[in-house]
């Protein structure tokens, strides 16, 4: 992968899911499931040099489950501890997938647009996402937003 110019890669762990009870628990047991094989994969992308963020957050957050919070709490859990050093920071990926509400069967990826690119949860995320309150809650905690491009 390196070889094809990918330097890092997602590797959604998410820590404390289970203090998130406003999932219910067949969405959790998948989102576990994920985390489990997400946890095997670090091993195999570390061995061939590909980095990934100290921590992630973005199960938990999903589409309505996004609240201000929400983001506050998951950040706050995940910048608490920073044993990791990457580039001397904590990098931590929020994954989100704000816009705008597709129109089933147009556009999309492969084979059209999945539900979730057709409900409000992708308009909900970029309100939220836009929001003063987050954007200055960012700022005053030196929290820096990034793509993996400046990091490498």
């Amino acid at each position: 992968m390196k070889k094809l110019g990918v330097h890092w890669t997602r590797i959604p762990v998410e820590e404390n899911l289970d203090e998130c009870a406003w999932i219910e628990e067949t969405r959790k047991r998948f989102y576990k499931s994920v985390i489990t094989e997400a946890g095997k994969a670090k091993v195999v992308f570390s061995g061939h040099g590909i980095r990934f963020p100290n921590h992630f957050i973005g199960l938990g957050t999903i589409g309505k489950d996004m609240t201000l919070t929400r983001l506050k709490q998951a950040i706050e859990n995940a910048f608490k501890e920073q044993q990791h050093e990457i580039t001397g920071k904590t990098v931590c990926e929020l994954m989100v997938h704000p816009g705008y509400k597709s129109i089933m069967g147009c556009g999309g990826c492969g084979e059209g647009p999945d539900l979730f690119a057709c409900s409000d949860d992708r308009e909900h995320e970029l309100t939220t996402l836009k929001s003063s309150d987050l954007k200055e809650y960012l700022r005053s905690n030196n929290i820096r937003v990034c793509s993996f491009k400046e990091l490498s």
